[in-house]
Order: C-alpha cells, then sequence, then structure tokens
C-alpha cells in the first residue's frame, strides 16, 4: 500500500470481513431481549449504542489503514470506549484468486466515497427482530455503486427465535461473482448463487414493515404482485432478493438514504440485479449533505425483465427502456 490513494478491492474485503465479525460481536453483546436502550436523533429516528460504536470501529479501521479514504456514515457520534487493537487488522484473508477475471482490482481513492450504515434495522434491532439487522459498507466510484460488503448475523429458526449465524457478504459490481465469508466454519469462503423463486410469471415483492401507508399501498397494488412481505431493514431486503425470498425490494417514497443502498446495490448489481428509483433513474451517490436523501425512493429487483416488469406497471408506460450502467 505504498500509494496512500490506491486501495486493492481484496485489501478492503479482507478488513471489511473482520470488521464485520467484531460488529456483529458488538450488536449481540448490547442487544437486550428486555429493551436495548436507545436515544433519538433529527427529530424521532431511533439509534443505539451498538450503532455508534460500529460506526466507529468502521470508521477508524479503514482510517487506520487508508488514511485518504473518504467516509459517509448514518451516525455522527463517536464511542470513546471501544476496545479494538486496529493494528492486529490483516489485508490478506481474502485471495486475489477471487478476482483472478476482474479488470478492476483497485480503487483510486480520489474518486470514491464509502457509504456506512453501521446497524441498518435499528428499529428491528429495538424490537428483537435480529434477522433484520445488517452492517453496510459500500463504496461509490465517480457517482456509482462498485464495491459492497454485507455483515448479516441472525437467522429466525422459528418465530420470534433467532440463531447466531454470521456472515458476510462481499461483491464487486463489476465482476459477476458474489461470496460470503462462513465465521462458524472457520470463516471459510464461499460463493453465492443467486436464486429465483416461483414461477416466471411470479412477482414476489418484499418492502417496509415500519414505513407502510396507504399510499405505498396503491403502488403495490399499481404492479399487481403475486405476493408480498413486509420486512425491516433495507440490506435485508437486498439479501431476500437474492436468495430467492423475493423478486424486487419495492420502496418508490422518500426515506432511504445512500448509505442504506449502496452497499446492497453494488452486490445485487455482481449477481444481474437491477438498482433505479421510482422514475427509473440511477442512483447517483454524491458529496454533498443534500443529496444522500433517495428522494424518489428505491427499486431493487433480481434481473432486467423483473425490474422492466415492475418499472412498466410503477410508471404505466409500456416498454421502458432499462439506464445503461456505466
Amino acid at each position: 500500500m505504498e500509494n496512500q490513494n490506491v486501495m486493492q478491492i481484496t485489501e478492503f474485503f479482507s478488513v471489511c470481513s473482520q470488521i464485520v465479525l467484531e460488529s456483529g460481536n458488538i450488536i449481540k453483546e448490547i442487544f437486550d431481549p428486555k429493551g436495548t436502550l436507545s436515544k433519538t436523533k433529527n427529530g424521532d429516528e431511533p439509534f443505539t449504542e451498538a450503532d455508534v460504536k460500529v460506526q466507529t470501529l468502521i470508521v477508524k479501521s479503514l482510517k487506520t489503514l487508508w488514511p485518504n479514504i473518504k467516509i459517509i456514515g448514518e451516525e455522527e457520534e463517536v464511542s470513546e470506549d471501544l476496545q479494538f487493537d486496529f493494528n492486529s487488522l490483516k489485508t490478506d484473508s481474502v485471495s486475489k484468486e477471487l478476482f483472478a477475471g476482474c479488470t478492476s482490482t483497485e480503487v483510486d481513492l480520489n474518486k470514491a466515497i464509502v457509504w456506512v450504515d453501521p446497524l441498518d434495522g435499528t428499529i428491528e434491532f429495538i424490537k428483537g427482530a435480529l434477522d433484520c439487522v445488517t452492517t453496510l459498507i459500500g463504496i461509490s466510484i465517480e457517482g456509482q455503486a462498485k464495491i459492497g460488503v454485507v455483515g448479516k448475523y441472525f437467522v429466525e429458526q422459528e418465530e420470534g427465535k433467532f440463531e447466531w449465524q454470521p456472515r458476510c457478504y462481499f461483491a464487486n459490481a463489476d465482476y459477476p461473482h458474489l461470496y460470503y465469508v462462513d465465521y462458524l466454519n472457520n470463516s471459510k469462503i464461499e460463493e453465492l448463487q443467486p436464486h429465483i423463486a416461483g414461477a416466471p410469471e411470479d412477482l414476489l415483492v418484499c418492502t417496509t414493515r415500519n414505513h407502510f401507508t396507504p399510499e405505498l399501498q396503491e403502488k403495490i397494488d399499481k404492479i399487481n404482485p403475486t405476493s408480498v412481505k413486509r420486512t425491516g431493514g433495507a440490506g435485508n431486503k437486498v439479501l431476500a432478493v437474492i436468495v430467492g425470498q423475493a423478486h424486487c425490494s419495492f420502496y418508490p417514497k422518500p426515506g432511504m438514504k445512500r448509505w442504506d443502498i449502496c452497499a446492497g446495490e453494488a452486490i445485487l448489481r455482481a449477481v444481474g440485479g437491477v438498482v433505479s428509483d421510482a422514475d427509473n433513474k440511477d442512483i447517483v451517490y454524491e458529496e454533498p449533505r443534500e443529496k444522500w436523501q433517495c428522494s424518489r425512493g428505491v427499486i431493487a429487483t433480481i434481473n432486467k425483465e423483473k425490474h422492466q416488469r415492475v418499472m412498466e406497471a410503477l410508471l404505466k408506460k409500456g416498454n421502458i427502456e432499462l439506464i445503461p450502467k456505466l
């Protein structure tokens, strides 16, 4: 890492795989089944000690290795009592061979922004719906989502009962492979193959559980889905699309921020998925604060065919031309 403005992507993934596991441990430690303590910001947005500690961990870890890296995170507070040896971070746990056929193997930090949501699904975390909780670390390059890391920690074995099964999913949007670290299997790295559920004519949709409105229901009715699953967490919903629990994560209204979707967009694009706003326009990732809001919502689908079906129904137009990614 002689050039402080250039970052090798596999080194970034290696560091993030360690950060994600430690983030999961922090989240698990702070969670209280009797009610996790929370505070509010910006009026009514909840956050917890876990949100702050995990973001502090991520920012300090990345800055330790890449001092010039530009990071925009959801939380503004900094944890003063984080115990972690930042000098223990390794940069070689993800082999370059996994990306041997990829033409983009490094990041020019002058053109990149790291978007961090340390604990996506905070409301679910407070309520105890732990399967919805993820950690999101995405990199945009010249406005496009390119690199994604998603940590997911719990699965629901039966209603209301969650099992610790931490995994770190990572991908380069320009390379058609999605990998994950299975921490409970000696941190083995496996490739995840996307799954498209249901019959070809089906449209399985997942959408918000906590921010549902009559207006959102009207838009869901427009696209006439086969089924609708209401769940929490932007990262959780993207993973649901990838593993075949849904074809589309549908949120065509304001509320999400760039850090909610950058990592998810990158890993979804790596497996052939499509992400746009509700006007079928690309989500552009820019530094000014006023650009962080996804004011026209986010539609994320498993492939171009499903995306076209959703957008044509939502916009009531035929033969929608999908906006090409540069």
